[in-house]
């Protein structure tokens, strides 16, 4: 969770510089999947982790690679953001109005303005999937195997999603419904206890850092589900 806190602290810096941080946030996040990845193999064989581990993709000999990879994430995940804007143009504005404070008279707005979210939110998630699955074992294959230029490790990554698409299916759909799941047992039991905004975030951050790091632990297992890498030694360290 140490490590998770420490990632979602650096993006959040990131993300307050206005324009550039996404777009920074979208080409480290490739390597930043790779190093999830390295973390989970070194806990597997008992070796500590540690920041330095979960950099350990940049700081390797695979590290301009991946960063020629990560900015291909960002144009390809920005084109399917622009391609879904253009199918739901009132999307922004739904968000705009379902986090503004609305007048107690005008309920009807809200619960419009929150239905909008939640099909722009649901068209965009679709839209990013086919990015997903193309860059999903990429960042691995590029870090245990150096020599590999990023167009394979794009082909390879690929296929393999590719040819295991219906595990991957059930596999991205489980956690969309325990993400699903989760979030309404907490609006729940928020609403029950009638939490404040002090107490709402005492409960939302570490429940958001469990979910995520589960999440990113089972990255490794979905990487070496489809690939084997023959036993080739992982660089988590310099």
């Amino acid at each position: 969770m140490a490590l998770m806190g420490f990632m979602f602290f650096a993006f959040g810096m990131l993300l307050g510089i206005q324009k550039i941080g996404p777009i920074v946030v979208l080409i480290l996040m490739p390597s930043l999947n790779a190093g999830w990845v390295a973390c989970n193999a070194a806990l597997s064989i008992g070796q500590p982790v540690s920041p330095l581990t979960l950099l350990a993709p940049l700081r390797s000999a695979s590290r301009s690679k991946l960063l020629v990879l990560g900015c291909l994430h960002a144009v390809a995940s920005i084109a399917m953001l622009v391609v879904a804007d253009l199918i739901d143009p009132d999307f922004h504005q739904h968000w705009g109005a379902a986090l503004r404070e609305q007048p107690a008279t005008d309920d009807t707005l809200s619960e419009a303005a929150f239905h909008g979210l939640q099909s722009g939110m649901l068209l965009r998630l679709l839209c990013l999937l086919p990015v997903a699955l193309l860059f999903w074992h990429a960042p691995v294959i590029l870090h245990r195997l150096p020599n590999t230029s990023v167009a394979k490790a794009l082909f390879a990554s690929g296929l393999a999603s590719l040819r295991n698409i219906k595990p991957f299916v059930i596999y991205l759909v489980s956690w969309v419904l325990a993400d699903l799941i989760l979030s309404l047992l907490i609006g729940v039991l928020l609403s029950l206890f009638g939490a404040g905004g002090g107490l709402t975030v005492f409960i939302l951050v570490p429940v958001m850092l469990l979910f995520a790091g589960a999440f990113y632990t089972s990255l490794h297992a979905s990487v070496h589900g489809c690939l084997l890498f023959d036993d080739i030694p992982v660089e988590t360290t310099v």
